[in-house]
Protein backbone atom coordinates (compact mmCIF):
# COMPACT_ATOMS: atom_id res chain seq x y z
CA UNK A 1 0.00 0.00 0.00
CA UNK A 2 3.04 2.26 -0.02
CA UNK A 3 3.48 2.46 3.77
CA UNK A 4 6.40 0.76 5.50
CA UNK A 5 4.55 0.69 8.80
CA UNK A 6 0.87 1.56 8.67
CA UNK A 7 0.34 1.39 12.45
CA UNK A 8 3.13 3.89 13.22
CA UNK A 9 2.01 6.13 10.36
CA UNK A 10 -1.53 6.18 11.78
CA UNK A 11 -0.23 7.00 15.28
CA UNK A 12 1.86 9.82 13.81
CA UNK A 13 -1.27 11.27 12.17
CA UNK A 14 -3.02 11.25 15.56
CA UNK A 15 0.05 12.80 17.19
CA UNK A 16 -0.08 15.63 14.65
CA UNK A 17 -3.59 16.53 15.85
CA UNK A 18 -2.41 16.48 19.47
CA UNK A 19 0.51 18.74 18.48
CA UNK A 20 -1.98 21.24 17.02
CA UNK A 21 -3.85 21.32 20.35
CA UNK A 22 -0.56 21.95 22.16
CA UNK A 23 0.50 24.90 20.02
CA UNK A 24 -2.30 26.37 17.87
CA UNK A 25 -4.39 27.86 20.65
CA UNK A 26 -6.12 30.36 18.39
CA UNK A 27 -7.49 27.74 16.01
CA UNK A 28 -11.15 26.71 15.82
CA UNK A 29 -10.04 23.14 16.54
CA UNK A 30 -8.55 24.23 19.88
CA UNK A 31 -11.52 26.45 20.82
CA UNK A 32 -13.96 23.55 20.28
CA UNK A 33 -12.01 20.85 22.15
CA UNK A 34 -10.59 22.97 25.00
CA UNK A 35 -13.82 23.78 26.95
CA UNK A 36 -15.25 20.30 26.41
CA UNK A 37 -12.34 17.99 27.27
CA UNK A 38 -9.60 19.95 29.14
CA UNK A 39 -11.10 23.26 30.36
CA UNK A 40 -8.89 23.75 33.43
CA UNK A 41 -5.53 22.39 32.25
CA UNK A 42 -3.48 21.69 29.13
CA UNK A 43 -3.91 18.70 26.83
CA UNK A 44 -0.69 17.20 28.22
CA UNK A 45 -2.55 16.71 31.53
CA UNK A 46 -5.90 15.70 30.01
CA UNK A 47 -7.52 12.36 30.77
CA UNK A 48 -10.33 10.38 29.22
CA UNK A 49 -13.80 11.81 29.64
CA UNK A 50 -17.02 9.86 30.08
CA UNK A 51 -18.44 12.03 27.32
CA UNK A 52 -15.33 11.60 25.19
CA UNK A 53 -15.82 10.68 21.57
CA UNK A 54 -13.80 8.25 19.47
CA UNK A 55 -12.00 11.28 18.02
CA UNK A 56 -10.96 12.50 21.49
CA UNK A 57 -9.75 9.06 22.59
CA UNK A 58 -7.72 8.79 19.39
CA UNK A 59 -6.16 12.22 19.98
CA UNK A 60 -5.13 11.10 23.48
CA UNK A 61 -3.32 8.15 21.88
CA UNK A 62 -1.44 10.65 19.69
CA UNK A 63 -0.80 12.88 22.72
CA UNK A 64 0.90 9.99 24.53
CA UNK A 65 3.12 9.39 21.49
CA UNK A 66 4.06 13.08 21.47
CA UNK A 67 4.96 13.06 25.17
CA UNK A 68 7.11 9.97 24.61
CA UNK A 69 9.51 11.89 22.38
CA UNK A 70 8.88 15.60 22.96
CA UNK A 71 11.09 17.81 25.12
CA UNK A 72 10.43 20.98 27.10
CA UNK A 73 12.28 24.15 26.18
CA UNK A 74 12.73 26.14 29.35
CA UNK A 75 11.32 29.65 29.53
CA UNK A 76 10.14 30.62 33.00
CA UNK A 77 10.11 27.00 34.15
CA UNK A 78 6.72 27.26 35.87
CA UNK A 79 5.09 24.60 33.67
CA UNK A 80 7.90 22.03 33.90
CA UNK A 81 8.12 19.56 36.77
CA UNK A 82 11.70 18.76 37.72
CA UNK A 83 11.35 15.01 38.25
CA UNK A 84 8.62 13.99 35.78
CA UNK A 85 9.07 16.02 32.60
CA UNK A 86 11.69 15.62 29.85
CA UNK A 87 13.58 18.92 29.92
CA UNK A 88 17.30 18.09 29.87
CA UNK A 89 19.14 18.79 26.56
CA UNK A 90 19.86 15.11 25.87
CA UNK A 91 18.14 12.73 23.45
CA UNK A 92 19.22 9.68 25.47
CA UNK A 93 18.48 10.88 29.02
CA UNK A 94 16.07 13.84 28.90
CA UNK A 95 14.62 13.21 32.37
CA UNK A 96 16.21 13.65 35.78
CA UNK A 97 17.36 10.24 37.07
CA UNK A 98 18.71 11.37 40.44
CA UNK A 99 16.78 10.23 43.49
CA UNK A 100 13.99 12.57 44.56
CA UNK A 101 14.98 14.67 47.56
CA UNK A 102 12.30 14.88 50.29
CA UNK A 103 10.57 18.22 50.17
CA UNK A 104 11.25 18.68 46.44
CA UNK A 105 8.78 16.08 45.09
CA UNK A 106 6.60 18.71 43.38
CA UNK A 107 9.38 21.11 42.47
CA UNK A 108 9.18 23.07 39.22
CA UNK A 109 12.15 24.10 37.11
CA UNK A 110 11.36 27.70 38.10
CA UNK A 111 12.40 26.75 41.65
CA UNK A 112 15.94 26.19 40.32
CA UNK A 113 16.17 29.71 38.85
CA UNK A 114 17.03 32.86 40.76
CA UNK A 115 14.04 35.14 39.97
CA UNK A 116 16.09 38.32 40.35
CA UNK A 117 19.18 37.54 38.27
CA UNK A 118 17.43 35.01 35.98
CA UNK A 119 20.37 32.63 36.49
CA UNK A 120 20.49 29.05 37.67
CA UNK A 121 20.67 28.57 41.45
CA UNK A 122 24.01 26.78 41.18
CA UNK A 123 24.41 25.74 44.82
CA UNK A 124 20.90 24.25 44.94
CA UNK A 125 21.40 22.37 41.67
CA UNK A 126 24.73 20.89 42.84
CA UNK A 127 23.03 19.70 46.01
CA UNK A 128 20.10 18.01 44.25
CA UNK A 129 21.45 16.29 41.16
CA UNK A 130 24.15 13.99 39.84
CA UNK A 131 27.20 15.82 38.38
CA UNK A 132 26.33 14.75 34.80
CA UNK A 133 22.83 16.21 35.21
CA UNK A 134 24.27 19.36 36.76
CA UNK A 135 26.40 19.92 33.63
CA UNK A 136 23.35 19.45 31.39
CA UNK A 137 21.22 21.85 33.42
CA UNK A 138 23.86 24.57 33.57
CA UNK A 139 24.36 24.27 29.79
CA UNK A 140 20.77 25.53 29.26
CA UNK A 141 20.74 29.23 28.41
CA UNK A 142 18.12 31.27 30.24
CA UNK A 143 16.34 34.31 28.88
CA UNK A 144 16.79 37.55 30.79
CA UNK A 145 13.03 38.03 30.59
CA UNK A 146 10.52 35.39 31.76
CA UNK A 147 9.09 33.62 28.72
CA UNK A 148 6.58 30.84 28.28
CA UNK A 149 7.75 27.24 28.52
CA UNK A 150 7.40 25.44 25.20
CA UNK A 151 7.13 21.82 24.06
CA UNK A 152 9.45 21.09 21.12
CA UNK A 153 10.08 18.06 18.90
CA UNK A 154 13.86 17.39 19.03
CA UNK A 155 13.85 15.10 15.98
CA UNK A 156 13.31 18.03 13.59
CA UNK A 157 15.73 20.92 13.22
CA UNK A 158 12.75 23.30 13.40
CA UNK A 159 11.52 21.77 16.66
CA UNK A 160 8.08 21.24 15.08
CA UNK A 161 6.47 17.80 14.94
CA UNK A 162 5.99 16.32 11.47
CA UNK A 163 4.33 13.07 10.41
CA UNK A 164 7.54 11.89 8.72
CA UNK A 165 9.75 12.43 11.78
CA UNK A 166 7.02 11.04 14.05
CA UNK A 167 6.74 7.83 12.03
CA UNK A 168 10.53 7.36 12.11
CA UNK A 169 10.61 7.96 15.85
CA UNK A 170 7.81 5.45 16.54
CA UNK A 171 9.45 2.87 14.30
CA UNK A 172 12.72 3.28 16.23
CA UNK A 173 10.90 2.91 19.56
CA UNK A 174 9.19 -0.25 18.29
CA UNK A 175 12.53 -1.72 17.21
CA UNK A 176 14.07 -0.93 20.59
CA UNK A 177 11.30 -2.84 22.32
CA UNK A 178 11.71 -5.87 20.04
CA UNK A 179 14.29 -8.50 21.10
CA UNK A 180 17.40 -8.09 18.94
CA UNK A 181 17.92 -11.84 18.65
CA UNK A 182 14.58 -12.23 16.90
CA UNK A 183 14.99 -9.44 14.32
CA UNK A 184 17.08 -11.48 11.86
CA UNK A 185 14.62 -14.37 12.14
CA UNK A 186 11.69 -12.01 11.54
CA UNK A 187 13.35 -10.61 8.42
CA UNK A 188 13.86 -14.13 7.05
CA UNK A 189 10.21 -15.01 7.70
CA UNK A 190 9.09 -11.81 6.01
CA UNK A 191 11.13 -12.59 2.89
CA UNK A 192 9.59 -16.06 2.72
CA UNK A 193 6.09 -14.60 2.94
CA UNK A 194 6.69 -12.30 -0.04
CA UNK A 195 8.03 -15.22 -2.09
CA UNK A 196 4.84 -17.25 -1.62
CA UNK A 197 2.95 -18.02 -4.82
CA UNK A 198 -0.40 -16.69 -3.57
CA UNK A 199 -2.72 -13.82 -4.54
CA UNK A 200 -1.66 -10.33 -3.46
CA UNK A 201 -4.60 -10.05 -1.06
CA UNK A 202 -3.29 -13.09 0.83
CA UNK A 203 0.18 -11.54 1.14
CA UNK A 204 -1.46 -8.29 2.27
CA UNK A 205 -3.39 -10.17 4.96
CA UNK A 206 -0.19 -11.87 6.15
CA UNK A 207 1.56 -8.48 6.21
CA UNK A 208 -1.19 -7.08 8.43
CA UNK A 209 -1.02 -10.19 10.60
CA UNK A 210 2.76 -9.84 11.09
CA UNK A 211 2.46 -6.12 11.91
CA UNK A 212 -0.46 -6.60 14.30
CA UNK A 213 -2.79 -4.30 12.35
CA UNK A 214 -5.78 -6.64 12.10
CA UNK A 215 -8.61 -5.03 14.14
CA UNK A 216 -9.17 -7.88 16.61
CA UNK A 217 -10.88 -7.03 19.89
CA UNK A 218 -7.65 -6.89 21.92
CA UNK A 219 -6.20 -4.18 19.64
CA UNK A 220 -9.44 -2.16 19.75
CA UNK A 221 -9.64 -2.57 23.53
CA UNK A 222 -6.08 -1.31 24.00
CA UNK A 223 -7.01 1.78 22.01
CA UNK A 224 -10.03 2.16 24.33
CA UNK A 225 -12.55 1.69 21.52
CA UNK A 226 -14.18 -1.32 23.23
CA UNK A 227 -15.01 -2.05 26.86
CA UNK A 228 -13.54 -5.58 26.79
CA UNK A 229 -11.41 -7.88 24.62
CA UNK A 230 -13.25 -11.18 25.14
CA UNK A 231 -13.75 -13.30 22.01
CA UNK A 232 -17.37 -13.16 20.83
CA UNK A 233 -17.23 -16.75 19.54
CA UNK A 234 -16.02 -18.71 22.59
CA UNK A 235 -16.45 -16.04 25.32
CA UNK A 236 -13.55 -17.56 27.24
CA UNK A 237 -10.32 -15.85 26.08
CA UNK A 238 -8.94 -12.56 24.89
CA UNK A 239 -9.36 -12.14 21.14
CA UNK A 240 -5.77 -11.76 19.98
CA UNK A 241 -4.79 -12.31 16.35
CA UNK A 242 -3.42 -15.77 17.15
CA UNK A 243 -6.57 -16.66 19.05
CA UNK A 244 -8.86 -15.40 16.28
CA UNK A 245 -7.02 -17.36 13.58
CA UNK A 246 -6.00 -20.57 15.41
CA UNK A 247 -6.74 -20.93 19.11
CA UNK A 248 -10.48 -20.27 19.27
CA UNK A 249 -12.32 -23.64 19.50
CA UNK A 250 -15.12 -22.32 17.28
CA UNK A 251 -12.59 -21.44 14.58
CA UNK A 252 -10.98 -24.87 14.98
CA UNK A 253 -14.36 -26.53 14.35
CA UNK A 254 -14.90 -24.44 11.22
CA UNK A 255 -11.42 -25.25 9.87
CA UNK A 256 -11.90 -28.95 10.56
CA UNK A 257 -15.19 -28.95 8.65
CA UNK A 258 -13.58 -27.19 5.67
CA UNK A 259 -10.68 -29.65 5.61
CA UNK A 260 -13.17 -32.54 5.65
CA UNK A 261 -15.06 -31.04 2.70
CA UNK A 262 -11.81 -30.60 0.76
CA UNK A 263 -10.88 -34.23 1.32
CA UNK A 264 -14.27 -35.45 0.11
CA UNK A 265 -14.28 -33.07 -2.88
CA UNK A 266 -10.64 -32.49 -3.88
CA UNK A 267 -11.65 -30.91 -7.19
Amino acid sequence: MGFKDLANFNDALLAKQAWRLLHNKNSLFYRVFKPKFFPDFSISEATESTSGSHAWRSILVGRDEILLGARWRDGCGESITVWNDAWLPSLEHPKILSQVIPGFEDAKVSDLINPTSRRWATDLIHGLFHPDEVDLILSISLSHLPTEDKVIWPFNSSGVFSIKSGTKFLKKETNLLAPRSSQAQDNDIWKRIWRLSVPNKVRNFLWRDCHNTIPVKQSLWKRKLLSDDICEQCRSSSETIFHALWECPKIAECLEQNFTILKLNPT
